[in-house]
């Protein structure tokens, strides 16, 4: 029972975190250095899909964080103590990160199904400092070291889909779409969409989701779990950003992602994540920890 109380607790904190690094907050590295235009282009219509994700980049690398509420549901089928599960989860969150440190809040609600009994509890999350503070319902704060047990919150930092695309799309030059990328116009935004096919053939994109992955695998691993880390199937993939085409800000980013993790004994763990992000605007405060967290 243990265990499976474990389990859900890591699968609550991999969805979470797993969103943290899905290019909603990036670390700047100076390569987009600039004071960026926010007014609209005087052909709108010319702009390519490349010189549109750079703008973008380049507006969101301007602002010391942001704030966003997003929407996730997930699917997760494991084998715990030599019978299958399945685990059900939706969350509702606002988030607000700094980019460039790891201090974060989170707070919202989560309803899971598939454990003993069905939970609807409320949430909330600090990272600062290199601690992260965790409150589920009513079991009050836990503290802990930001790498340890494997149940640390990921860099919002770490791993940025759309910075990647930049980067890479700048090394090879030209407007010209990559296949799998597809750019439309839709209610005055630029909708950009990253297709399964070009994910599959782009090692540095499969690297970044990978690394998230891999780094909330960690409970299973400590219940005795032998994961074998490099047969992890991704499954789908699909990722939508609106791009707001007066201020190339983000509005709102949809990611779909299936992905099979092998183990050695306990059959695979399959996990089918949707979420869906509304960006609120910069956050320019501080990430603060109540007192009542740090006792």
């Amino acid at each position: 029972m243990r265990k499976k109380h474990r389990l859900i607790y890591a699968a609550i904190t991999a969805s979470l975190f797993l969103l943290s690094g899905c290019g909603l907050l990036s670390n700047s590295d100076g390569s987009h250095a600039g004071t960026v235009k926010s007014e609209k282009p005087e052909n709108p219509k010319e702009l390519g899909v490349i010189t549109v994700i750079d703008r973008a980049v380049k507006q969101q690398e301007q602002k010391k964080g942001l704030e966003l509420e997003f929407k996730m549901d997930q699917k997760m089928d494991m084998m715990v103590e030599g019978q299958k599960q399945n685990l059900d989860m939706s969350m509702d969150m606002w988030m607000q990160g700094n980019q460039n440190s790891e201090d974060l809040h989170m707070k919202g609600n989560a309803k899971i199904n598939g454990g003993p009994i069905p939970l609807d509890m409320e949430m909330e999350i600090y990272q600062v400092d290199g601690m992260v503070y965790t409150k589920i319902g009513k079991m009050g704060w836990m503290k802990e070291k930001a790498d340890q047990e494997g149940e640390s919150v990921q860099s919002p930092q770490s791993s940025d889909i759309m910075t990647t695309l930049a980067k890479m799309f700048k090394s090879i030059g030209g407007e010209a779409i990559p296949k799998g990328i597809i750019m439309t116009k839709e209610n005055g935004h630029y909708r950009v969409e990253i297709t399964k096919a070009f994910f599959l053939k782009n090692q540095e994109m499969q690297k970044e989701l990978l690394s998230m992955v891999e780094s909330r695998i960690e409970d299973l691993k400590k219940d005795g779990v032998q994961i074998k880390e490099d047969q992890i199937q991704f499954n789908e993939f699909n990722q939508v950003v609106y791009i707001d085409e007066d201020t190339f800000e983000y509005d709102r980013m949809e990611l779909i992602s299936n992905f099979t993790i092998p183990t050695e004994k306990d059959g695979d763990v399959n996990l089918e994540q949707k979420i869906d992000a509304q960006f609120k605007g910069e956050f320019k405060g501080e990430i603060v920890v109540p007192e009542e967290a740090k006792k």
